[in-house]
C-alpha cells in the first residue's frame, strides 16, 4: 500500500475501495451477501 500524493488521488483510492467493499465482497455476519444486496432488500420492504 503506498500513501497517497495528494487529497484527490487518496479520495479516489478510498471511492474504488468503498465500491468494492460494499459491492463485491460478501461480508460474513450478513450471510455471506453483499452489503448493497441487503440495503436494496431493505429498501423494498419499506416501499
Amino acid at each position: 500500500m503506498f500513501p497517497a500524493s495528494d487529497g484527490r488521488e487518496c479520495y479516489r483510492g478510498l471511492k474504488e475501495y468503498f465500491e468494492y467493499y460494499n459491492t463485491q465482497r460478501r461480508h460474513q455476519s450478513i450471510g455471506n451477501q453483499h452489503p448493497q444486496t441487503i440495503y436494496q432488500q431493505t429498501l423494498k420492504i419499506a416501499a
